[in-house]
């Protein structure tokens, strides 16, 4: 089994949970993808889990934040299991407030979002698919994401609430907790 792990915007496979979720999973690979362009994204994306599946049948998506939009997005158009974390489901509306100059977190690596970038976003909003195996972890305190939304979009999904989490997920014990409990689900 393969995990591939989807960074959210502003951060690289250089951030904190990428980090940690590679010292937790050594087998896990954690992409970097061009967050600023949808297109270049999808490209990246696609392309790293076709040649992934080439070898490996079994492929775990795990995205945070605008990575869990991506995970979503390829567990559908692959027929995947994905874990989400905080996913921002609509990018082309939730991106709109960081339109300009960004710092990423962890390169340090300043890139342009643009209007364009945003709009181009929502040709990759399909229609959420109820059959698509899918955790869903929402921390209560996140002012990112409306995690009200979240859970309407993803009806049907399993959610996992995590009472103290913000936006950005540091509690790195309960992923992995989360993650081993999916991954012998799926075992079974």
């Amino acid at each position: 089994m393969k995990l591939i792990y989807l960074h959210g915007f502003n951060s690289s496979n250089k951030g904190s949970t990428a980090r940690e979720l590679s010292r937790l999973f050594p087998e896990l690979i954690a992409v970097t993808y061009d967050y600023c362009n949808p297109n270049k994204a999808f490209e990246q994306i696609n392309s790293l889990i076709t040649n992934e599946l080439k070898d490996e049948k079994e492929i775990v998506l795990i995205g945070s934040s605008l990575g869990g939009f991506w995970a979503n997005h390829f567990a559908q158009l692959f027929n995947l299991k994905c874990l989400l974390i905080n996913p921002s489901l609509i990018p082309s509306r939730s991106l709109t407030k960081y339109i300009g100059s960004n710092t990423n977190y962890s390169t340090n690596q300043i890139k342009t979002l643009t209007i364009e970038n945003c709009n181009s976003y929502s040709k990759y909003e399909t229609n959420i698919n109820e059959n698509t195996f899918r955790t869903v972890i929402i921390s209560m305190n996140d002012t990112i994401v409306n995690y009200y939304e979240t859970i309407e979009l993803l009806e049907g999904s399993k959610f996992i609430f995590h009472p103290l989490e913000g936006h950005q997920f540091k509690d790195y014990q309960f992923l992995e907790k989360e993650i081993n409990t999916l991954i012998n689900t799926i075992a079974i």
